[in-house]
């Protein structure tokens, strides 16, 4: 069962995560009725007897007085009803994530497209967030969505300040879905951000036949290898003689590489 949603967001007095929908305040004697607490659906949703349950808010989780100060927080319509005995008798939990850490801010790029979690939420289950297993091949699993959603962004999207959040307790070895042929990213940069750009060549090889190029005078170089544990060494060179920096080696394994080359 997979539960995913992009909204505005504020913390719940208990310190559960809310997603607030456009017309939170159109209603006068509930202004906050108009609001799915996700927190509380994580815990709920096992009940149902799904196999694994997977919850994404892409939200900020803004602290608000006005909530703060009820005693029951927001009055949110919940989507399922469930009982403690219900809940004890289910072995499957919640991998239950948010984009954004408890009073702080989910971002989103400047040029319109989709927030930082959503876009390295995308780039985990087409590829990025999976483990090998015998007799299953890749599967994208709750420990490399949950633990490691940073770096893909990283590598992905040239974000390093992707924080999450865990709505519930997680179970992290739950598996979502195969993948056939993953690809990871990757991401090079330079120590000094701008002798990226002005390279003559920056290059990454597993010495036995596979290379890959750098096009363009980006400020940090992204691609995509397959997660076969090869060993990658990445190198740039310069007209001068100046700068002069060191060959780096990355082991092709997921969820992303992120890779620095130094003097």
């Amino acid at each position: 069962m997979f539960f995913y949603m992009a909204s505005h967001g504020v913390a719940n007095s208990d310190a559960t995560a809310v997603g607030v929908l456009e017309d939170v305040k159109s209603a006068a004697h509930r202004p906050w009725s108009q609001s799915i607490n996700v927190t509380q659906l994580a815990t709920a949703l096992p009940i149902l007897g799904a196999d694994g349950c997977w919850v994404f808010l892409d939200a900020c989780q803004e602290v608000v007085p006005e909530i703060l100060e009820q005693v029951n927080g927001v009055q949110s319509q919940p989507l399922i009803t469930y009982s403690v005995t219900d809940l004890a008798r289910r072995r499957t939990s919640s991998v239950a994530l948010a984009g954004s850490r408890l009073g702080g801010t989910a971002w989103a790029p400047t040029d319109g497209n989709p927030p930082f979690f959503t876009q390295a939420l995308i780039e985990a289950l087409r590829g990025a967030g999976v483990e090998f297993f015998a007799g299953e091949g890749w599967m994208v699993t709750g420990l490399q969505i949950l633990f490691n959603l940073d770096h893909i962004a990283n590598a992905a999207l040239n974000n390093a300040g992707l924080q999450t959040e865990f709505l519930t307790q997680f179970n992290r070895r739950v598996k979502l879905l195969r993948v056939a042929a993953p690809m990871i990213p990757v991401v090079v940069r330079t120590a000094t951000e701008n002798h990226m750009s002005v390279a003559v060549s920056v290059t990454a090889s597993d010495g036995n036949g596979r290379t890959y190029t750098k096009v363009g005078n980006d400020l940090a170089w992204r691609f995509r290898v397959e997660p076969d544990q090869a060993v990658f060494t990445a190198q740039a060179q310069f007209a001068g003689p100046h700068p002069v920096y060191q060959p780096a080696s990355f082991i092709a394994a997921p969820p992303a590489q992120i890779v620095e080359l130094t003097e």
